[in-house]
C-alpha cells in the first residue's frame, strides 16, 4: 500500500517517484489518501507535465516531471520525480572542468549513474545559459521559471507502452515538447516581461528544452518504455542532433555538455576518454517496469538447546509457583471455613 507523499523506485531503479495524487477507480474523481499496488506494470504511464527553473546568482536548477497513469477515467494516478543541480562557481574554462568531473565518473556504466549524469549534465547547460543571459543581456532575469503548458487532453509527445504499441508515429517522432508562458524574475526581485527583452525568449527556450527531452527519456527509460526515438537507448547521431541543440543563441561558441556527452561515438572509447555509453538495455530487458516493492517475511528459526532449557525453567517455575500461591489461597479458605473466628 502506498499513502499520498511515499517515495518509491521502480526495479530498473534509475529516479525516485513521489505518490502525488491517486483517484478513486470506481468514477475516477473522488481522491483516495493510499492505493494498493498489486504488482501490474507501469504500461498505461507516461509523463504528462514538465517544468524547468534555474537561479543565475545561486546556480542553481531545477527539472520537475509528473508522471501520469491513465485509464478510461483520466489520470487515477499521479507520481512525481525531480532532479537538482547545483554548481559553486562558473568561469571560462566551466565545461572543461565538467567534462573532467564526469570523465572520473564514467567509467562504472551503471545504469542509474549514467543517467543521473546526464541529467546532471542538462542541469549544468541550465545554470551556464541562464547565467549567461543575466550577465549579457539587457534586462536578463536572474531566475527564470518555466514549463510545459497543462492540457484537457493529453500532450503531444503523450506514448505509453500502451499507446506506442498501436500507434507508430509517436514512438518514432521526435517528441514534440512546447512551452508555456515562462516566469522571469530580475535581480531586485522584479518580474520581467518577456515582450521587454526581445530575443530573451530564445535565449533560454533551447536549454529549457534540452533539459525537458532528457528527462523524458530518462523517465520513459525507468519506467521500461523503450521506443524508438528514445536517444538515451537507441544512441543514433541523427537521432540525437535531432532532438538536442548542441548550441544556444547567446552564447554560440560553447558547445552543450549534454550535447557533448550524448554525441561522443563508442569507438573512440577508452581508458583516458571521456566518450562513453550512457544507456545499455539489452533487448530482452526492455519490457514495462513495476514498482519495486519490499516485504517483510517472517522466518522461523529454531533455538538452541541453552535458550530453549532456559525458556522451559522458567515457565515450569512459574507455572509451580502460580499454582503454589493458589493451593496455599484455597488452604487458607477451606481454613477459615473449618474454624472461624
Amino acid at each position: 500500500m502506498f499513502t499520498i507523499g511515499d517515495s518509491f523506485v521502480t526495479n530498473t531503479s534509475i529516479l525516485t517517484y513521489k505518490l502525488v495524487t491517486a483517484l478513486g477507480s470506481d468514477d475516477g474523481i473522488n481522491a483516495k489518501s493510499s492505493i494498493n499496488y498489486k504488482g501490474t506494470t507501469l504500461e498505461n504511464c507516461d509523463v504528462f507535465y514538465m517544468s524547468v527553473a534555474a537561479d543565475a546568482r545561486l546556480l542553481t536548477s531545477t527539472i520537475v516531471a509528473d508522471i501520469g497513469c491513465t485509464n478510461e477515467t483520466g489520470f487515477p494516478i499521479v507520481f512525481s520525480t525531480s532532479y537538482a543541480t547545483s554548481f559553486d562557481r562558473v568561469s571560462s574554462n566551466l565545461w572543461q572542468d565538467v567534462n573532467y568531473h564526469l570523465g572520473d565518473m564514467k567509467g562504472y556504466n551503471d545504469l542509474s549513474l549514467n543517467v543521473s549524469l546526464l541529467l546532471y549534465a542538462a542541469g549544468l547547460d541550465l545554470i551556464d545559459h541562464v547565467h549567461f543571459v543575466f550577465n549579457n543581456t539587457a534586462n536578463g532575469p536572474a531566475v527564470i521559471s518555466v514549463s510545459t503548458p497543462y492540457l484537457d487532453g493529453y500532450p503531444p509527445w503523450w506514448c505509453p507502452t500502451t499507446t506506442s504499441a498501436a500507434n507508430s508515429t509517436c514512438k518514432t517522432a521526435i517528441p514534440e515538447i512546447s512551452l508555456g508562458e515562462a516566469t522571469l524574475i530580475g535581480a531586485i526581485g522584479n518580474f520581467i516581461n518577456a515582450s521587454d527583452a526581445p530575443g530573451l525568449a530564445g535565449n533560454y527556450t533551447l536549454a529549457v528544452t534540452n533539459a525537458m527531452q532528457v528527462t523524458l527519456a530518462a523517465v520513459r527509460t525507468d519506467l521500461g518504455n523503450i521506443l524508438p526515438n528514445n536517444m538515451l537507448v537507441n544512441r543514433n547521431p541523427s537521432l540525437i542532433n535531432a532532438t538536442i541543440a548542441p548550441m544556444f543563441p547567446a552564447d554560440p561558441d560553447i558547445v552543450s555538455t549534454l550535447y557533448t556527452d550524448l554525441i561522443t561515438p563508442d569507438t573512440a572509447a577508452s581508458e583516458n576518454s571521456d566518450a562513453w555509453d550512457p544507456v545499455d538495455i539489452s533487448e530482452a530487458e526492455r519490457y514495462p517496469s513495476n514498482i519495486a516493492v519490499d516485504y517483510l517475511c517472517r522466518t522461523e528459526q529454531h533455538k538452541s538447546p541453552g535458550s530453549i532449557l532456559v525458556a522451559v525453567s522458567v515457565a515450569t517455575l512459574t507455572f509451580v509457583k502460580t499454582g503454589w500461591a493458589v493451593f496455599l489461597l484455597i488452604l487458607t479458605v477451606l481454613a477459615k471455613h473449618a474454624q472461624p473466628e
